[in-house]
């Protein structure tokens, strides 16, 4: 067989199993995208709108479960306050207003300032570093020049 020959015969084969792969291809495609839904901006809103109603719902389970807790908490210091009263000479604070909010004694208060571009002066008399005057001596540094 001529080369020339061969060579057409391996261009057709390619070109028939690439229109059959890319035929192939297109179908699986048109299929799934007639699967998929492109949903609409009322559908986005109505599904945000629910996601967001069941986030509300979980924060209002979870603080009600926590104000339970509380509560439970504060009784089981009642019953041991009252129980340390009555059994030992024991004696414990009953702890019945508890309060969800720190007091100003038990929170800490940091004094904090602002970032500062410039040197502290070390006494008021000093000029800042923000004076003409600040840094070198005028005087020496013109004697220093030649």
């Amino acid at each position: 067989m001529n080369l020339e020959v061969i060579d057409a015969v391996i261009f057709i084969a390619g070109a028939a199993v690439g229109l059959f792969l890319g035929m192939s291809l297109k179908k699986e495609n048109k299929s799934a995208t007639n699967n998929t839904t492109i949903l609409s901006p009322d559908a986005v809103k109505h599904e945000l709108d629910k996601q967001q109603v069941a986030i509300d719902s979980f924060f209002e389970e979870t603080e009600s479960a926590l104000d339970q807790a509380e509560t439970t908490v504060a009784k089981l210091r009642n019953q041991i306050a009252n129980g340390a009263l009555e059994l030992s000479n024991v004696s414990i604070q009953n702890n019945s207003n508890i309060t969800s909010t720190p007091t100003t004694e038990d929170t800490t208060t940091l004094e904090a300032e602002p970032p500062r571009d410039y040197a502290l002066k070390t006494d008021i008399q000093s000029p800042g570093t923000l004076s003409e005057d600040f840094g070198f001596n005028k005087e020496q540094e013109k004697s220093n020049t030649p």
